[in-house]
């Protein structure tokens, strides 16, 4: 039922970004990040898709979208601190989705994530937390927006 579910959201985001229609191990990446991140864990995973371009200066051209995996459950804030795990699953997705530039892990109802992008070095990094009131343009590539 889980994997139905993701899959019809994959459905919605390949028709909105047809990049992804025929990219099976872009797909199969995203599926086992939310089986991953669910398995034995109170935690449940949707997905959003989005252009970074929309939000941030700077980013890699290449990879022009951004997957927000909004987790849901008990075991969020326990997801949300391992940057170890959640590095080790965004690489995983850059590796398989070539057109992803971003993967943000988000806290349901709440506006904290952790974003982890993929820079032209080929590196992979957790956006450093900039405060909200500073922030006077467009986030550069490596920026998060933070309430402090």
């Amino acid at each position: 039922m889980i994997r139905k579910i993701l899959l019809t959201s994959l459905i919605y985001s390949t028709l909105a970004y047809p990049a992804l229609a025929n990219d099976r191990n872009c797909i199969d990446s995203l599926i086992n990040a939310q089986s991953i991140i669910q398995s034995g864990r109170d935690a449940h995973v949707s997905l959003r898709m989005y252009n970074i371009a929309n939000v941030y200066q700077n980013s890699p051209q290449s990879r022009p979208h951004g997957y927000s995996l909004v987790i849901d459950g008990s075991a969020t804030d326990y997801i949300l601190q391992s940057n170890q795990f959640m590095k080790a699953i965004a690489s995983n997705i850059f590796k398989n989705c070539p057109s992803i530039g971003l993967v943000e892990f988000d806290q349901a109802n709440s506006s904290y994530g952790v974003p982890i992008g993929y820079f032209d070095d080929g590196s992979i990094r957790i956006f450093k937390c900039i405060d909200e009131d500073l922030i006077t343009h467009k986030l550069e590539w490596g920026e998060n927006m933070c309430g402090l």
